[in-house]
């Protein structure tokens, strides 16, 4: 081995001892031959092969909630903001059917209607406190018709001052959608780099969704409210995950380790390299 792979191999002898952003190499190693993990972690790793249409559904759903709420409040776009509103509750509702185990040709049957789809959700599921939104959704039903010109209910009768309850919606869905109980941790964990469920409340912790946070704690009480029972269950239940989700903190503090461990190593590259000069001119 010549010169420079010698130092190659330095280096990377060096990052291998290196902890990871949230554990220990030995937590790490505890943690994953735990048997409960092997056993969750597998039924998650089945169950998420089984169910691409329900996860595909349910970012869709995140994406419009977070994409109307900007178009509300900070853009002030209330027809496409409002509109983008129901259609994310479609989404949801539809995730909540297809939790349930319907098909994805089945949710299709209800189309845009969403107080059938939130009736149907009530069917399938037996949660009575889905009923308590029945007047909002109809509601929703008319935001959706409000992009015509010729709609009898424009966006701006509406304003922002619905977003409330379309958060405290939101929030319930999130937290109430039927999963099996051994997958229920990636509601909160996301699973693999928070990635295998981008829920709203792992895109409020997780380091790759940091954009996502301003946008969806704006004037959002439901959220605000409860941030830290939420990053609570967010920093537990990511722990199910082989590769759990890190913070932006805990990323840019792994980051930082690992540029140390590279600057030890070029500055002792460097020492050698000088002293090896002083050695050959002597």
């Amino acid at each position: 081995m010549d010169q420079i792979d010698t130092k190659q191999m330095d280096l990377l002898e060096r990052l291998a001892r290196v902890d990871g952003p949230i554990e220990t190499q030995t937590e790490t190693a505890n943690r994953i031959s735990d048997p409960n993990f092997v056993r969750t972690n597998r039924e998650t790793r089945l169950w998420l092969s089984h169910n691409g249409d329900l996860r595909a559904m349910h970012e869709i759903a995140v994406e419009d909630y977070v994409t109307s709420r900007h178009a509300i409040l900070d853009l002030g776009i209330l027809r496409t903001g409002l509109a983008l509103a129901a259609q994310s509750i479609e989404k949801f509702l539809k995730s909540y059917l297809l939790a349930s185990g319907l098909t994805i040709g089945e949710t299709r049957q209800h189309s845009h209607r969403i107080v059938d789809l939130l009736e149907k959700a009530h069917e399938r599921t037996g949660q009575d406190h889905l009923l308590d939104y029945s007047g909002f959704c109809e509601n929703l039903q008319k935001w959706y018709n409000s992009r015509y010109p010729d709609s009898n209910d424009p966006a701006l009768r509406w304003m922002r001052n619905a977003v409330p309850e379309f958060d405290r919606f939101v929030c319930f869905l999130e937290e109430h959608i039927p999963l099996p109980t051994d997958i229920e941790h990636l509601k909160f964990g996301g699973g693999d780099l928070g990635h295998s469920w981008s829920s709203i409340f792992v895109r409020l912790f997780g380091d790759t969704f940091s954009q996502h946070r301003a946008a969806l704690l704006s004037e959002n009480g439901a959220l605000i409210t409860r941030i830290a029972e939420f990053e609570t269950r967010f920093l537990s239940d990511r722990l199910a995950a082989g590769l759990p989700a890190t913070t932006l903190r805990e990323s840019r503090e792994h980051s930082q380790r690992v540029e140390a461990i590279i600057n030890e190593f070029q500055n002792d590259a460097q020492q050698a390299d000088a002293a090896d000069r002083d050695q050959a001119d002597s």
